[in-house]
C-alpha cells in the first residue's frame, strides 16, 4: 500500500491497524493500493488546514541513528506545503486535483523559530539552516513578520528557494540580507520564455529572472540556478538560451539536469499525447 497525499494521519493510521490486525486498505483515506494490476485508492481526507497543530520535527530520531545527521552543519527546514503556483512539469497540479488552491499552506512565524531554536540547541556546530519550500517568500505578509523575528532569535546563515518574482524588489532582498540569508536558488528552467511559457506553464519573463539575479547580488546574497535540458519541443538553439541566459545572470552556481516527464503531471501528459514518450515509459 501506499499513502496518497498527505501522510501525517493516514501513516500512524495504517501502522496501528497493522499492529493491531485489522489492516484493511478499504477502511483508510488517503491510502492507495494494486489489486489484479489496477491501482485502487480510498477518498482523500482534508487537508491539514493549520500546520501548527503538527509537532516539531523530532531530528534526534536520525541524529541517534547515525552521528551524520547530528554533526552535519547544515539543517533543512520546511515552512510550508504546497506552492502557489502550478508550472505543467511540477507535481503541484496533480496535488491540487486532489485538494484545490488550498494546497499551499504555511506554518505561523513562532512555529518555524521553535523548530529552529531546538536545532540550533541542539547542534554541537553552529548550523547553517536551508529552508526547502518551492518559495519561502510566497507571501510577502509571512516573510515580512518572520525574517525580523529571524534576525532577532536565530541569527543563522540561511539558504532559501524563491520565484525570481518574488526577489526583483530591493526592499526584500535587503530583508533577506539583514537577516542573514547568503543563498538564494532561482528557477530559471530555460532560457527561451517561449518553452518556459508555452510547455513549463511558468509564466516568469526574463526580465523578471534578470532582475531577481541583479537584485540579489546587489545586497550582497549569492543567487543559484536550477536549470533543465531536453524539454518538449526544445531545439539546441532552445538549449543555448539557456545557457547564455546564465550567462547575463552571472551566477555563483547553475545547475542543469535533464527534464523527467514524472508520472501525472500536466507536462507529461501532454509528451504522451504528443508522442515524445514510449507509451509504456517508466519515470524510474
Amino acid at each position: 500500500a501506499g499513502i496518497r497525499g498527505e501522510g501525517d494521519e493516514a501513516f500512524p493510521d495504517v501502522l496501528d491497524a497493522w499492529d493491531e490486525g485489522s489492516f484493511g486498505q478499504e477502511s483508510i483515506a488517503n491510502v492507495a493500493w494494486v489489486r489484479q494490476g489496477h491501482v485502487e485508492e480510498t477518498p482523500s481526507r482534508p487537508l491539514i488546514a493549520d500546520l501548527d497543530d503538527l509537532p516539531i520535527p523530532d531530528r534526534s530520531v536520525y541524529e541517534r541513528a547515525h552521528d551524520f545527521f547530528r554533526v552535519d552543519p547544515v539543517k533543512h527546514v520546511i515552512t510550508s506545503r504546497g506552492c502557489p503556483f502550478a508550472c505543467r512539469y511540477c507535481y503541484n497540479p496533480v496535488a491540487r486535483r486532489l485538494y484545490g488552491r488550498t494546497w499551499f499552506r504555511q506554518r505561523s512565524p513562532a512555529h518555524v523559530l521553535e523548530e529552529l531554536r531546538a536545532a540550533l540547541a541542539a547542534s554541537p556546530v553552529p548550523p547553517t539552516f536551508s529552508f526547502v519550500d518551492d518559495d519561502l517568500i510566497a507571501d510577502r505578509a509571512w516573510a515580512e513578520a518572520f525574517l525580523p523575528a529571524y534576525a532577532r532569535s536565530v541569527r543563522r546563515p540561511f539558504v532559501m528557494l524563491t520565484m525570481p518574482r518574488h526577489a526583483t524588489d530591493p526592499a526584500m532582498a535587503r530583508l533577506l540580507a539583514d537577516a542573514g540569508c547568503v543563498g538564494v536558488k532561482i528557477g530559471v528552467e530555460t532560457g527561451s520564455q517561449r518553452i518556459r511559457y508555452e510547455q513549463l506553464g511558468r509564466r516568469v519573463s526574463d526580465d523578471e529572472i534578470v532582475a531577481a539575479a541583479s537584485t540579489l547580488a546587489a545586497a550582497g546574497i549569492r543567487v543559484s540556478t536550477l536549470n533543465m535540458l531536453g524539454l518538449p519541443h526544445e531545439r539546441v538553439a532552445d538549449a543555448r538560451q539557456t545557457i547564455q541566459l546564465n550567462r547575463r545572470l552571472r551566477p555563483t552556481y547553475a545547475s542543469f539536469a535533464l527534464y523527467q516527464p514524472y508520472p501525472g503531471t500536466p507536462l507529461a501528459e501532454t509528451c504522451r499525447a504528443e508522442g515524445l514518450v514510449d507509451p509504456d515509459y517508466n519515470v524510474d
